[in-house]
């Protein structure tokens, strides 16, 4: 009888996913070079940052991360026009991780109390980097492209 537990417990163990996998589909791995990057997956309701080989979700307000980590998923990301922002303003560089990558950012700036921009949109041309000026009241940001973004 407990033979039989323990191993319907093992069953149910092994299909179970993992606690720090891979965001989803479509995402970049999580490789040394990209240690203590963050990224953000649709199906998300926390960003992840890559820690050990491995993309860990963040379960605390963090201070805004200086460099992030898109897929050709857009992933949406809120600014310093919301309260915990978790991109900062700036100057912000995009580089494609592959040849045929497109890095592409749309944000939208609060121009006045509980009102928002028309969406500006910044996109390269594929395998070349991109500059991005992030405004100070940026309300969000949608990332895109298999791209390393980096402030500074």
């Amino acid at each position: 009888m407990l033979r039989a537990a323990v191993l319907a417990v093992l069953v149910a163990l092994a299909g179970a996913p993992m606690a720090c996998a891979q965001p989803g589909a479509g995402s970049t791995g999580c490789t040394s070079d990209l240690d203590g990057a963050m990224t953000r997956t649709p199906d998300a309701d926390v960003p992840s940052v890559c820690r050990g080989g491995a993309w860990q979700p963040v379960t605390a307000p963090q201070p805004p991360a200086d460099r992030w980590v898109s897929s050709e998923a857009p992933e949406l990301l809120h600014g310093q026009g919301m309260r915990n922002p978790e991109m900062a303003a700036g100057t912000w560089t995009a580089t494609p991780r592959d040849p045929s990558a497109r890095c592409r950012a749309q944000q939208r700036d609060v121009v006045a109390p509980g009102q928002l921009s028309e969406p500006a949109t910044v996109e390269g041309q594929p395998g070349e980097p991109v500059r991005v000026q992030v405004a100070p009241r940026m309300f969000t940001i949608e990332l895109s492209g298999n791209c390393v973004w980096v402030r500074g």
